[in-house]
């Protein structure tokens, strides 16, 4: 998904559910900011909140802080994505969250492809959700806005990325067949290059692209349903209507944060045509964008800067300190003395991942 729906839509979701402006905004700017904090650089800092110093180390009179990368924007952020230590504590924890956590063992690489989501059906991200719920019960501070915020950008995304997984393997193999925009021109299928994406090596959906992301497909593509199959597998899916049904998910359980009941399917009805139409939208720069979703809810404000995730506020160490508890929990994670990275080093060897790299790159 991009930021239609993880900003837009989530930013409408929780006005609906009665979320004033201010929480509304917290909710939908942190489901956003899962996609949009690609920092991986420390930072020297001249101080760290206690909560977030199992994050940082002490530089004399300084603290350097290590970010936990949640997001990959550039070449340079995908290229990234081909360790195992990055996939691990990236993609799958914040994107392709699999129903278990990986320290589960598992029978075949198709159980870590990710599955739609429920809020009566237990999961991991679920469970996740119902323990940031029971959070925010005791405490509706705006720390826990933030954590519902982000848990509710990887509870969408098992909607647009289902059927593949976080890790680079065959379970990911496939192509498109056919694209066509919903509304508007279908330029993405004259730009989608399909032999370009083919050939790239097959973490979650890199080889159909960003189609699964975008709201207003609806499309064809094949897939393995194991390592020596060869695309036997036919999928056809309406971006716009699986929006749709994790839209209904999550303006319940917002309903639900604010101890609402869930909506009645006449009001749903009427509301999902007007989402319906802010999915349809092919605009891209946010202040058109932002247009054309106040056409059709006049009554909800958007504003959002990327650039504000990177200050080092207390919201700033908060989302940091929350996205390591993530990926710990998807992990199997539970003693916050283990430093991160040493661990995901030990369970997998990236030194292998780059040797298969250039052996992929030869052959294709």
């Amino acid at each position: 998904m991009n930021i239609s729906y993880h900003y837009f839509a989530v930013k409408v979701l929780a006005i609906k559910a009665g979320f004033k402006e201010d929480d509304a905004q917290k909710i939908a700017f942190y489901s956003q900011a899962v996609d949009d904090y690609d920092s991986c650089t420390p930072i020297l800092l001249e101080n760290v909140p206690p909560y977030a110093r199992h994050l940082a180390k002490k530089v004399a009179d300084k603290w350097l802080f290590y970010p936990v990368t949640t997001g990959f924007s550039s070449w340079f952020d995908y290229a990234r994505l081909v360790l195992e230590s990055n996939q691990r504590s990236i993609t799958i924890p914040f994107h392709f969250i699999p129903p278990q956590m990986l320290s589960v063992p598992v029978s075949s690489r198709t159980e870590y492809r990710v599955i739609p989501a429920q809020l009566s059906t237990p999961s991991l991200i679920q469970d996740m959700l119902l323990s940031a719920r029971d959070s925010y019960f005791e405490n509706p501070a705006p720390a826990n806005l933030i954590r519902i915020g982000m848990l509710l950008h990887t509870f969408a995304d098992t909607y647009a990325h289902q059927n593949f997984s976080g890790f680079w393997g065959w379970e990911n193999n496939a192509q498109l067949t056919v694209s066509v925009a919903t509304a508007g021109s279908p330029e993405i299928q004259e730009t989608y290059e399909a032999p370009k994406h083919i050939k790239v090596p097959p973490i979650g959906h890199a080889n159909l692209n960003q189609i699964p992301d975008y709201p207003n497909l609806t499309y064809s593509w094949e897939q393995k349903c194991s390592g020596k199959d060869h695309y036997s597998i036919a999928y056809t899916r309406s971006n716009t209507e699986e929006f749709c049904n994790v839209s209904l998910e999550i303006l319940n359980y917002l309903l639900s944060c604010n101890k609402q009941a869930s909506i009645t399917t006449d009001d749903w009805h009427d509301f999902k045509e007007n989402l319906k139409q802010g999915f349809r939208a092919t605009e891209k720069e946010f202040t058109q964008l932002s247009a054309c979703w106040q056409n059709y809810f006049p009554e909800v404000e958007f504003h959002y800067k990327k650039e504000d995730l990177f200050k080092p506020t207390d919201d700033f160490f908060q989302f940091n300190a929350f996205a390591d508890d993530i990926r710990r929990r998807v992990n199997g994670i539970t003693n916050k003395e283990i430093d991160f990275n040493n661990y995901i080093m030990q369970v997998s060897d990236d030194d292998a991942q780059l040797s298969r790299l250039a052996t992929f790159q030869a052959n294709n």
